[in-house]
């Protein structure tokens, strides 16, 4: 592998790709290993970490991969087998662990994985550090054959310790308040690391059904799971059932769907979020990504509350929501961070704060099923198409003068060569308008 092939390893949220290619392969492995070991070994006396898979066929081999090198390097590994990303936060702020390695490719189908790092206190490692294990990886690629040849002693790896497991799912039953629930609600595991956690949680539940549970390796987020949610929708109105809630295979993410309107957009299920959580010593504000809807910022004035958006990804929304102390802080996609309970995005958390809305008061559903949302153009122009600078587009973008009732963003892809370009607009529709602005039609 090249030094140029490696020049961004790390994108808004750790990396991936198919397994056994690129950053995947075993050298790959055993070097970004090593070089993690070094990075928390000059932080640390003796380093503890925590390792996580998913349900992928592959998440087992890679983590015998890393578990042995690390080791090998005197860094202490707990393993937890199966369990969600949040899961792995909130494990690492429970017994002071020194770091935490999340073994998933998120949303991605079963042939992809990847890795995921957390920090001591269970937030996304910051790039300051990632830059540094970065460097260190292109620096012992470059004398792999002299790094390879040194001499290593077999030492067992750890087997899973269930009581992660148990820890974790004690956490979210503390913040459940279930003894009445007259919705039925389904729950769509994915095939992913929530399945044996959710029936675990919701088995006396008549009112709640668990779906797709059974991984098998190669199923995970295979047309199921928050990224398919006409198929929940059918099952919803066939079984009779009221809502459903669908996860995606690391379970980070959560959407809400209705039986009969589908599924509901996360900036309306903000506001029902709104109505469970504990709001002591934080402010009246949302953080969130750019691209939500621009609709948002009216509905959220209307409540006296106010919006703070910064660049796509996770970890740029937290360390915005840390920073100004919002109530809540969440992309459209349906992460939702809640600054109180833990230090990730979790789609479980807020299928438990969901529930106990729905459990207590439906009085104001209808009135946030009815909050406007203006319509939205998503257009892909591939960057070899166009062959114009993106400083280029974002200058001609700074230019366009937008109604009150616009919002124009333009974004370059981390993972692919395209830009995508949002508009959202309320009447007046300008699209066809600005497009000739910035391709110069």
């Amino acid at each position: 592998m090249t030094e140029k092939k490696i020049k961004n390893i790390f994108g808004d949220d750790g990396f991936r790709c198919k397994y056994g290619e690129k950053y995947l392969t075993r050298k790959f492995l055993t070097v970004f290993s090593s070089s993690l070991a070094n990075h928390y070994k000059k932080k640390y006396n003796k380093p503890k970490c925590v390792i996580g898979i998913d349900t992928r066929a592959s998440g087992n081999k890679i983590y015998k991969i890393i578990a042995s090198e690390l080791i090998n390097l005197n860094i202490n590994v707990n393993f937890c087998g199966v369990l969600p990303s949040p899961g792995i936060s909130y494990i690492l702020k429970k017994f002071n662990f020194h770091f935490g390695i999340m073994i998933t490719a998120s949303h991605n189908h079963f042939e992809d994985n990847g890795i995921k790092l957390f920090n001591n206190n269970g937030f996304k490692l910051d790039s300051s550090d990632e830059k540094k294990i970065e460097i260190s990886i292109k620096k012992n690629l470059k004398r792999f054959k002299i790094f390879k040849t040194k001499k290593k002693k077999y030492i067992p790896i750890p087997f899973e310790n269930t009581i992660f497991k148990e820890k974790y799912i004690e956490f979210l039953k503390q913040n459940l308040n279930q003894s009445n629930l007259k919705k039925k609600i389904i729950i769509d595991c994915s095939n992913g690391a929530s399945s044996f956690l959710m029936n675990k949680l919701f088995k006396k539940n008549k009112n709640i059904m668990i779906i797709n549970d059974k991984p098998s390796g190669r199923n995970i987020n295979l047309n199921c799971g928050s990224l398919h949610t006409k198929k929940l929708q059918k099952i919803l109105k066939r079984k009779n059932f009221d809502f459903g809630l669908a996860l995606d295979g690391d379970s980070d993410r959560c959407v809400f769907v209705d039986r009969k309107k589908g599924q509901i957009d996360s900036e309306k299920i903000l506001f029902l979020l709104l109505k469970t959580i504990n709001k002591k010593n934080l402010n009246k504000i949302i953080c969130s990504s750019e691209i939500v809807n621009k609709a948002l910022e009216f509905n959220l004035a209307k409540i006296k509350y106010s919006l703070f958006q910064t660049k796509v990804g996770d970890r740029n929304v937290i360390n915005s929501s840390r920073k100004l102390k919002s109530i809540i802080g969440f992309e459209p996609s349906g992460h939702f961070y809640f600054p109180n309970l833990n230090n990730s995005m979790d789609g479980n958390l807020t299928i438990v704060l969901i529930l106990n809305y729905l459990e207590r008061n439906l009085n104001n559903f209808k009135k946030i099923l009815k909050l406007k949302s203006y319509k939205r153009i998503i257009k892909n122009i591939r960057i070899s198409e166009i062959n114009i600078p993106f400083k280029t587009i974002k200058s001609k973008l700074s230019h366009i003068r937008l109604l009150k009732h616009e919002k124009l963003l333009i974004r370059q892809s981390i993972w692919d060569p395209i830009y995508r370009i949002y508009y959202d607009y309320n009447n007046n529709n300008r699209f066809k308008q600005i497009n000739k602005i910035l391709l110069n039609k």
